[in-house]
């Protein structure tokens, strides 16, 4: 049973988050609900800070707000004085929207619109990353039009592939994301950027892809990255500032997945740059992070209700819930992999093997396949921890599903982040027939 942050189980054998029991949630929410631990979030942004305090250069966490986004996580990225990154004019805004302000934001996005640049612009966002030409030439213009300086950091393909799901690999030779180093477009690209008056040219970005569990990665991508920075220097006299290395720390998802010292991987990553640089003689340059699921994933937990239990003769018992993949697509959509436990009996002995699915009209809405739970009833509360990132991220309306209620815990105290939908939600932008 996976148990993180301040989740517990009582003397009744009921799982408490934040002090409070998910019994209480569930009477007062309703269900399906996401839960978040508040203390956990902390306690992880606190481990990116303390990894990057003995770093001798300038140091930045940037939280990739892909992974959860609403106005109190924006909140919480503003009261810890780190940064956030957005994909769109729709993130920046929600970024927005509460206490967060402009200079601590960075604009991601491989094909960012007129509408969303200007916007980034005007609102005089910290830094955008530039992805292609196209990109550059736009934002230069609406940079020049608008009488402003944009500082800009080029996200570069450097050409590795981190040992994770196609879907979650971001850094091989045929990536969407990004210049290629090694076709020369990325040194092109930024020798464009830098003789424009407009454009202010600050350092380059690589992600790698996500659940990434050892330092090999990075120190390949440390390697390939400072060759081409010293190239830079070299043969253009241009100097690279700031040098982001993504995100992509990994996250255990299942009890027998490898848990992360992040104090002693980000170490192990400062170390190698500086090591790095010292061999080369290259000044060091402000070390950039962007952890997103390694943040919020831990902090998450999915809380359903058990319906039908059916049973296929001797071949398999399907559990179903009043979930899915309209709310957790992740199992679908890339294969992830979870476990669950009855959150209101958590003591009793786990000895009934179920396939737990969704509620949507698809075969292939299976959340965890063959697990085993505490001969499991209609009405108990099914919950599936580690479900904090890339959950409501990547929720729908499939079927006509609401999406769930967001909820924070602490100390005893519950918080709606985010207010369940409602039926009338789901047609309020619908236009009425006139034809």
């Amino acid at each position: 049973m996976l148990m993180q942050g301040t989740t517990e189980v009582n003397e009744q054998g009921v799982l408490e988050i934040g002090g409070v029991s998910v019994k209480e949630l569930r009477d007062s929410f309703g269900s399906p609900l996401l839960v978040y631990d508040y203390q956990e979030i902390i306690n992880n942004i606190n481990k990116f800070k303390e990894a990057v305090a003995s770093y001798p250069g300038e140091a930045e966490i940037i939280y990739a707000s892909k992974a959860f986004l609403c106005r109190g996580i924006a909140d919480i990225i503003a009261k810890n004085d780190i940064y956030i990154d957005v994909v769109s004019g729709g993130e920046m805004a929600r970024a927005l929207s509460g206490e967060l302000t402009a200079d601590r934001i960075y604009m991601h996005g491989n094909n960012k619109s007129e509408a969303e640049l200007r916007t980034a612009i005007t609102e005089g966002v910290n830094t955008i990353i530039v992805d292609n030409f196209y990109e550059a030439e736009l934002i230069n213009r609406l940079a020049r039009e608008e009488n402003s300086v944009v500082d800009c950091i080029v996200r570069l393909i450097p050409g590795i592939s981190a040992h994770t799901h196609e879907f979650i690999r971001t850094g091989q030779a045929d990536s969407k994301f990004g210049v290629s180093i090694k076709t020369g477009q990325a040194r092109e690209l930024i020798k464009w950027l830098v003789g424009r008056d407009n454009l202010n040219f600050k350092g380059i970005h690589a992600h790698i892809g996500s659940q990434i569990y050892d330092v090999t990665a990075f120190k390949e991508l440390i390697w390939v990255l400072i060759k081409f920075m010293i190239e830079l220097r070299r043969e253009d006299n241009i100097l690279v500032e700031k040098l982001n290395l993504g995100g992509g720390f990994g996250v255990p998802e299942k009890s027998e997945d490898p848990e992360v010292d992040v104090v002693k991987l980000v170490g192990e990553i400062a170390q190698e740059l500086v090591e790095s640089c010292d061999r080369e003689d290259y000044p060091l340059p402000a070390l950039l992070l962007e952890p997103g699921r390694s943040i919020v994933g831990s902090a998450g937990t999915s809380l359903y209700t058990v319906g039908s239990i059916k049973e296929i003769g001797e071949l398999k018992t399907y559990l179903a819930v009043d979930g899915g993949m309209a709310d957790n697509i992740r199992p679908a959509l890339y294969g992830a992999e979870y476990e669950a436990f009855i959150a209101n009996r958590c003591l009793d002995e786990e000895d009934t093997e179920v396939t737990i699915v969704g509620k949507c009209c698809e075969s292939g809405d299976v959340l965890i396949e063959d697990e085993l739970l505490a001969d499991p009833e209609p009405g108990d509360i099914l919950a599936i921890p580690a479900t904090g990132a890339y959950t409501y991220s990547l929720s729908s309306n499939y079927n006509g599903l609401l999406r769930p209620a967001v909820l924070l815990v602490y100390q005893e105290n519950v918080q709606v982040l985010i207010e369940r939908e409602q039926e009338e939600d789901l047609y309020k932008n619908d236009c009425k027939l006139e034809i």
